[in-house]
Parts: structure tokens; C-alpha cells; sequence
């Protein structure tokens, strides 16, 4: 009977361990990232862009006709195109014109400009891993249309065999969002270009800010839980041992009852010392026990004068 109730004392350290195998296991097989979204590695905070997805379902149920897709749209201005783009999706717009681009790619384009003289071309297909950049959060669309060659460059070409109508680049496009939590929908601006390659975006949009998220635990949470554990096993554990078997009572059932009070009582000793030395030189009352030790030195001398006059008037008598 000894064995089995001291059996959960004994069994601490492989619970421990168990519990220790079980957090790891728990926090590695984590399910995988949702995709468009994205947890800051320097914050930790969890940001979700999945509402800025257009779909065929988020068409608006005002327009005219129930055919009529709805892109995001991104005026641009000083550059003589308007941009069309969706956010981890392609595009719901017909792409089937798009310049240089693979048949089997053209469902994958997420943005694209069409051009005064009507050509369509691909900046970017579809991504759904935003990342941040410092603290910037960004999404890049790559694998657009060919990018034209410098003028230079095509010149020198002109009259070589090997010449080609792109510069062996495709162009591409970066996002940076940025939170506004006062947005309605999401405001997209056309920064700029760089040599009708590279196009840059930034928008503007709730879903842009930190939102609520599973998160897997850190480190020092996980080693926080298994020594919480831990204590209340050993606390719990030793109790019930202690008053089981040992038969004891009140503060005596702790686990480690006299070690643990030699470490109070030793501590207290050291509080006494300190503050005896301290009055003694400030001269203020010490500590309690000195002051009923007092006490009890006066009672006694009053008790033997007492006694002393007792004999002197029982010897007069």
C-alpha cells in the first residue's frame, strides 16, 4: 500500500518529461500557415489579407449586370495606363490578349495595364505569401510580360541575329500595405515604375492592421507551463504523501516541511540581525523577541522582590 501511494512522488520527473515531449510535439506540429497571411517576426502580431480578395461571389449586387466582375483599379495618372490587380487571387478580368505570356499561365495574372493602342500586359502573377521587409508588409507579383530592352541596348542589337524584342527580364510588381483602420475598402495607389519593369503600389486598407490569430507558444511560455505544472504536482503530490503516510498535520504535510522552514527561519534570523544592528545604532526598539524577552526579565525580578518582602515579613511576624 506504501508503494502506491507514493507512486505519484516517484512519478514526478517522468511526468515532467512526458509533459515536456507532449508541449514540444504540440508546438512543432502546428498546422501550417493560412495562405495570404503573414505573423511579424519582430512584433508577433497576425495579419490577415484574405478580405481584400476579389472573388466572383464579391461581385456587387447593384451593378447592372450580374456578369460584371469587380478588380481592385489603380489610376496612373502620369503614366498612360490604369492598372488592374486583385490581392492573392488572379484577376476576374478576361486576360486572354495579354502580351507574351503563356496560355497556361494567363490564369494565374494578377495584375495587369492595358495600353492607349489596347494591348494587355501581365505585371506580376499570383501570389499568396505576403512577407515583411523590415516593417513594411508586402506582397510581389513576378513572371509578367516581357520587359522592354533600353534603348541602348536594342540599338546596339539592331543589327545583330540574336536580336530579341525583350531584355530577357518580366515584369513585376510590389505592394506595400499599409493599415487604415478608417477605410472602407482598400485604397490603391500607383507609386511608379521603373523602366516599364518594375511596378510599385502602395495600399491602404483595414485588413492591412494586426488582427486576432492562433499563435503557437513561445519558449518561455512553454517552460513557464511545465514549471507551473510541475510546482503544483510537487505541491499536491508531497501533501498527500506527507498526511497519508507520514500521518502529518498542518503546515507539516509540505513536502520538505523542515527544510523549508529552516530556509524561513534562517532568513528571519538574518532580518532580526540586520534590523538589531540597525537600532542599535539609531537607537530604536528592536525586534519583538527582544522586547518580551524584556518583559519577561522584568516580571521575574518583580517576582522575586515580591517573594523577597514576603520572607522579610513573614520572618518579622
Amino acid at each position: 500500500m506504501r508503494f502506491w501511494i507514493a507512486s505519484p512522488i516517484s512519478a514526478l520527473p517522468f511526468f515532467v518529461f512526458s509533459l515536456l515531449q507532449l508541449t514540444i510535439a504540440s508546438t512543432s506540429n502546428t498546422p501550417q500557415q493560412e495562405p495570404c497571411t503573414v505573423i511579424s517576426a519582430q512584433s508577433g502580431n497576425f495579419f490577415d489579407l484574405r478580405p481584400l480578395t476579389r472573388t466572383s461571389a464579391s461581385t456587387s449586387s447593384s451593378s447592372s449586370s450580374s456578369n460584371t466582375v469587380h478588380d481592385w483599379t489603380a489610376r496612373g495618372h502620369d503614366y498612360p495606363a490604369n492598372f488592374t490587380l486583385n490581392i492573392c487571387a488572379p484577376v476576374l478580368s478576361d486576360v486572354a490578349d495579354v502580351v507574351s505570356v503563356s496560355t497556361s499561365q494567363k490564369s494565374n495574372i494578377s495584375a495587369f495595364y492595358i495600353t492607349q493602342e489596347g494591348k494587355q500586359y501581365s505585371i506580376g502573377s499570383v501570389s499568396t505569401n505576403p512577407y515583411f521587409r523590415g516593417r513594411k508588409l508586402v506582397l510581389v507579383y513576378a513572371g509578367g510580360s516581357p520587359c522592354p530592352a533600353p534603348d541602348g541596348e536594342e540599338r546596339e542589337k539592331s543589327k545583330s541575329s540574336k536580336k530579341k524584342k525583350g531584355s530577357g527580364y518580366r515584369k513585376s510588381t510590389i505592394m506595400s500595405h499599409l493599415c487604415d483602420r478608417d477605410a472602407v475598402r482598400p485604397v490603391i495607389s500607383f507609386v511608379g515604375e521603373v523602366n516599364e519593369c518594375g511596378y510599385f503600389f502602395e495600399v491602404r486598407s483595414s485588413a492591412a492592421c494586426p488582427t486576432a490569430g492562433t499563435q503557437a507558444l513561445g519558449p518561455v511560455s512553454v517552460f513557464g507551463i511545465i514549471g507551473l505544472v510541475a510546482a503544483l504536482v510537487y505541491l499536491v503530490g508531497g501533501c498527500v504523501y506527507q498526511r497519508t503516510v507520514m500521518h502529518a498535520r498542518g503546515w507539516r504535510q509540505m513536502p520538505n516541511y523542515a527544510v523549508w522552514a529552516g530556509l524561513v527561519g534562517g532568513v528571519w534570523a538574518l532580518i532580526r540581525s540586520i534590523w538589531d544592528r540597525c537600532a542599535s545604532k539609531l537607537h530604536l526598539p528592536r525586534s519583538s523577541y527582544d522586547l518580551i524577552g524584556a518583559r519577561r526579565s522584568s516580571l521575574e525580578s518583580e517576582n522575586r522582590l515580591i517573594d523577597a518582602l514576603d520572607e522579610d515579613w513573614g520572618e518579622d511576624a
